[in-house]
């Protein structure tokens, strides 16, 4: 059993692509197994997935004329602070602004 890094998963992928051959005989002809080719390609749809995925920021802004030493905007919700608060707190008070 052969262990592939990404790439090599992703090049294997990348060859049954443009091969037009069926999976089971680009497997025969390539030499890995029926199994493997299938694990590649739903490991690297899976990468593709996420890393195209959105990522979820939130808006943190100081202002510098301001009383607050911090302001959250998370859709039309502004929530400034005086006082920041703790990584935990202020982590679940953001899903919380978000719906998660």
């Amino acid at each position: 059993m052969k262990h592939r890094t990404v790439e090599e998963g992703r090049a294997l992928v990348t060859a049954f692509s443009a091969s037009g051959l069926t999976a089971q005989a680009f497997a025969r002809e390539s030499g890995c197994s029926l199994h493997t080719l299938q694990y590649w390609k739903q490991r690297v749809k899976a990468i593709e997935a996420s890393s195209s995925a959105p990522k979820r920021f939130v808006e943190v802004s100081r202002g510098a004329n301001t009383a607050s030493a911090m302001s959250i905007q998370a859709g039309i919700v502004q929530v400034s602070f005086a006082v920041l608060p703790g990584a935990a707190w202020l982590s679940e008070f953001v899903a919380a602004l978000n719906g998660r």
